[in-house]
């Protein structure tokens, strides 16, 4: 039985939740009215009913199972991207290196853990299902880690006369025009400054990189200001950030070569 301050709590709780629940069902009616009036099929109105976020996440992860079964079959990924002079990020990433030390981690953490329950968990049901949950959550992480890597391998970014096409694996995808680019620049800041920095005058910016925690962004691309361009990360649909922090392989070739297009389309 809960006492009269837990009963408040619980309720207090209730209350700041709800509105939130109410609202996503409301735009989810809204958006499967619309895809029935525009006749679309009856899975994908269903489809729009559900929270874009959730959709795209299991979207996100489909494409990463999927990507783990093309590694196991030995199938080799090619980028479905139109002629154009490519910019490669993975020749000089340390993507591998963190790679490797995550297996580490995966193989080195499961053994210690089952030690664990052991001491931790004395029922013997409680401590096997505890083994069980603690063995898929790896099993699955590893999945979605390969998967991940089949892709992200043999990608690269490219360009075009008109396009800036920007690949990461499933994480991040973006087809920007060329007059989008406002400004492209060599990144030599110190990385966590410049967010807070940005943060507090509420620009969004986005870091593309193969692993972010040991490959820095070293190129930076301002947009211009607009409501139509739009990035997906994570396989979800979003307005274009005001800035997007790259990691290339040459940062100095790139910003040449990205600089000479945006001077060609002026003078055009």
């Amino acid at each position: 039985m809960l006492n009269p301050i837990d009963d408040l709590r619980f309720y207090f709780l209730g209350l700041l939740v709800s509105p939130k629940i109410f609202v996503e069902i409301y735009q989810g009616l809204l958006r499967s009215i619309k895809g029935a009036q525009e006749n679309l099929p009856f899975l994908r109105v269903l489809v729009q009913f559900f929270p874009p976020a959730l959709v795209s996440s299991f979207r996100f992860h489909y494409s990463l199972c999927y990507g783990f079964l093309c590694w196991l079959s030995r199938k080799k990924y090619e980028p479905d991207l139109p002629d154009g002079a490519s910019i490669p990020f993975m020749n000089k990433s340390d993507y591998q290196t963190a790679f490797i030390m995550l297996l580490l981690m995966l193989l080195v953490e499961v053994p210690i853990s089952s030690f664990a329950f052991g001491f931790s968990i004395k029922d013997p049901i409680e401590r096997h299902w505890a083994h069980v949950l603690m063995i898929t959550i790896s099993i699955y992480t590893l999945i979605l880690v390969l998967g991940d890597r089949w892709k992200l391998k043999n990608q690269h970014h490219q360009l075009d006369r008109n396009f800036l096409y920007l690949r990461c694996a499933d994480r991040f995808f973006a087809d920007i025009p060329v007059e989008q680019i406002k400004n492209i620049a060599i990144f030599k800041e110190e990385l966590e400054k410049w967010k807070l920095a940005k943060r507090k005058l509420n620009f969004s910016f986005e870091i593309v990189s193969p692993c972010s925690l040991v490959d820095k962004p070293n190129l930076i691309i301002e947009l211009v200001e607009s409501s139509t361009l739009h990035v997906k990360r994570k396989s979800l649909k979003m307005s274009a950030p005001k800035y997007i922090l790259l990691f290339v392989d040459e940062p100095s070739q790139t910003q040449s070569l990205i600089a000479n297009s945006l001077t060609h389309h002026v003078e055009v």
